[in-house]
């Protein structure tokens, strides 16, 4: 015991020094899954004050939990979150607004916070996955009720969130409780096939009903935004999952002997997506503006906003400005067209570029890579976990593909889902306790 502690590495030599009794280990298990379960179910409806006060608990009970449960390997991912992290905190420290950007940082810490507590309760015990991923999926359901009761009752919302010659002045487009139909698309898009999955995994009928609901629900919701490039992440989400599903075989008979009644619900799905193409109009009219290049107004503004932030990288190409939007909005201006304001790049990899530079978004595409190869590894290591990893990697290939065409990623509601479907890939599944209900 006293080699292992030697060998410690320093970064985290302060864990475990505390000794405690099992009870109170395990106490802090259920706090730490209750503050996660509580954020993941009123993520669509909290405040901006709220929603700081949850994550700071998780960073006190990440730290406080820490504390009494010692770690002593370093693992590849680790190190490269632990580089990438320090990449920001370097563009931090050397950017021209040095107080936004802090905040920005600070921001980010808290978003790994939560990634770094959702973790550790899944190393702990990956029950708990299934119990985050229904508090996520209840506050998605009661988010797209909300959003689907502004089609019968009166609606005050405006119609500036899309080109009026590409769709009908009084089309509505819902946007429920977050106020806008791209963020409104963006939450629900990873966790759609979050959804999908644990119709898979859990046994309980009154369970796998809920989940279906929240499915079917959501899948309608981000059809009536008229976001386009949640279309896109819905088809990439969707089309990930199948060839996932495909190419890794579910070793347990009772899976396997679902595998018809699940390829049939996703040609189902399939054609039901082809059918709102092919014969609600604005769906169709919405597509087809996609063709429309600089004609239509949403996409002329996109490709403004590229040209001007692609000028901004030039002149900060390494280190970017610093993070946070804030940065970007206080930077953008001086470089800005006349009439083309932005509050982002509008594009996931320009806005990275932007505001951490290219180092920072090596560092971050190597930490991908490194969480990709590990979830891989564990995909083949049982049906359950396989189930769980696909549906991760397909939400995330759902944001990527969101991400090419707008920033939506980078407000709370959508980045904390991700946080979920990032520790989904590194878990220890091992030790799952496999299905709820």
């Amino acid at each position: 015991m006293e080699k292992l502690k030697k060998e410690k590495p320093l970064i985290i030599s302060w864990q475990g020094i505390i000794s405690v009794p099992a009870k109170v280990n395990s106490s802090l298990e259920i706090i730490s899954g209750f503050i996660l379960s509580l954020l993941f179910f009123f993520l669509p409806f909290i405040t901006r004050i709220g929603l700081s006060l949850l994550v700071f608990s998780i960073v006190l009970m990440w730290l406080i939990w820490s504390l009494v449960t010692p770690t002593y390997v370093i693992r590849g991912v680790d190190k490269c979150m632990l580089v990438f992290w320090s990449v920001v905190l370097i563009s931090t420290a050397f950017s021209p607004v040095p107080f936004a950007s802090i905040q920005g940082f600070l921001k980010l810490s808290g978003y790994l916070s939560i990634y770094a507590l959702t973790r550790k309760l899944l190393q702990v015990k990956s029950l708990w996955w299934d119990r985050l991923v229904a508090s996520l999926l209840a506050g998605q359901l009661l988010a797209s009720v909300i959003a689907l009761r502004q089609l019968y009752m009166p609606f005050y919302g405006s119609n500036g969130w899309s080109d009026p010659s590409f769709l009908p002045y009084d089309l509505i487009r819902i946007y429920g409780s977050l106020g806008n139909p791209n963020l409104l698309a963006g939450y629900l898009v990873p966790t759609l096939p979050l959804a999908l999955s644990v119709i898979l995994r859990w046994q309980n009928l009154s369970w796998k009903l809920f989940a279906f609901s929240s499915l079917f629900l959501g899948t309608v919701s981000i059809t009536l935004t008229y976001s386009r490039s949640a279309w896109m992440g819905l088809l990439s989400a969707l089309i990930t999952f199948l060839i996932l599903f495909s190419c890794y075989q579910i070793s347990e008979s009772a899976i396997r002997q679902k595998k018809f009644i699940i390829y049939l619900g996703l040609l189902a799905f399939t054609a039901f997506l082809l059918i709102l193409t092919l014969y609600l109009e604005p769906v169709r009219i919405r597509i087809l503006s996609y063709l429309a290049g600089r004609a239509d107004s949403s996409s002329n503004f996109r490709i403004n906003v590229w040209i001007t932030t692609i000028q901004m990288i030039k002149t900060r190409p390494l280190l970017g400005y610093g993070p946070g939007n804030q940065v970007f909005s206080s930077i953008y201006p001086f470089f800005q067209k006349t009439g083309f304001d932005a509050l982002g790049a509008y594009s996931v990899p320009l806005q990275i570029i932007a505001e951490i530079g290219l180092l920072g978004l090596s560092s971050l595409l190597f930490l991908f890579a490194k969480i990709i190869r590990e979830g891989l590894s564990k995909m083949s290591e049982n049906s359950f976990s396989s189930i769980s990893i696909i549906a991760a990697f397909a939400s995330i290939a759902g944001l990527i593909a969101m991400g090419l065409t707008d920033t939506i990623f980078f407000r709370p509601e959508v980045q904390i889902v991700g946080t979920l479907c990032l520790s989904t890939l590194i878990a220890n599944w091992e030790s799952a306790e496999s299905k709820i209900g």
